[in-house]
């Protein structure tokens, strides 16, 4: 019974993760989870199949991965702070972001915290993570955790700064189409923020159901973005994740 429960966790993971990249349609779910009898359980394996998708999409559109990583460490480079920097920031919120950092192996002097005033909770842009506390305060500590984490994967990443590259090599705009590779890199880069975040402990995991939750709640009627995966994506993979957690605790 343990491997039935545990097998059709996987599949429900894996067949989350495909609708996200676009790599089946609707209508083939159940078909998909289906034919996935074996599979590989560690996230890691998803991530590198997904984004070895995206690149090869990328590549036929001009831009090839290596020359993007080479593009991307000169600019990090040259983006590299000496000292950390909190602007318009609560000292609640300090707190609790230098709290988070060493969990996710960042150096404090490395990346700095700006309130603004945004559409979303945060977001990030080279070695700069924004904030809107007025939101954030809607959530729980654990949904902030989440929130924060999230940020701070995309700044290990530095996935906005490898889209602009991208934009540069292929030539590739803003689109609305859901099969744009550049649309079909960001929803990658959301998945993965959303997995590596969530992994960091049962905290993350919780607080990524509570975010993808709020959401749903919030706007139930809300069309998918092409930049995004759908908030239904996301909420069954959130709900996979908090569910391991809270089957390694049993176990143990």
């Amino acid at each position: 019974m343990h491997n039935e429960t545990k097998l059709m966790n996987n599949k429900l993971l894996l067949s989350a993760l495909l609708v996200v990249l676009g790599l089946c349609a609707a209508g083939t779910l159940l078909s998909v989870i289906n034919r996935c009898t074996e599979i590989n359980t560690s996230s890691s394996g998803y991530l590198t199949e997904l984004e070895s998708t995206v690149w090869k999409k990328l590549a036929l559109a001009g831009a090839s991965k290596t020359a993007c990583d080479e593009q991307l460490s000169k600019n990090r480079s040259k983006n590299t702070r000496v000292h950390s920097t909190f602007k318009n920031i609560s000292k609640e919120t300090q707190k609790l972001c230098l709290e988070i950092l060493p969990a996710f192996g960042i150096n404090p002097v490395t990346v700095s915290f700006y309130g603004a005033k945004m559409p979303s909770s945060a977001a990030s842009h080279g070695n700069s993570i924004y904030i809107d506390e007025e939101k954030l305060n809607t959530y729980s500590i654990k949904g902030k955790k989440y929130i924060i984490g999230h940020e701070l994967i995309h700044f290990i990443y530095q996935d906005m700064l490898m889209d602009e590259i991208i934009m540069q090599k292929t030539g590739l705009a803003h689109s609305d189409s859901f099969t744009c590779p550049l649309n079909e890199f960001r929803r990658f880069t959301e998945i993965r923020a959303d997995i590596l975040c969530a992994e960091h402990g049962p905290d993350y995991a919780d607080g990524y159901l509570e975010y993808i939750s709020y959401w749903m709640e919030k706007s139930p009627a809300q069309a998918p973005e092409p930049t995004h995966p759908s908030d239904e994506e996301r909420l069954v993979l959130a709900r996979q994740m908090t569910h391991s957690f809270k089957n390694n605790t049993t176990q143990a």
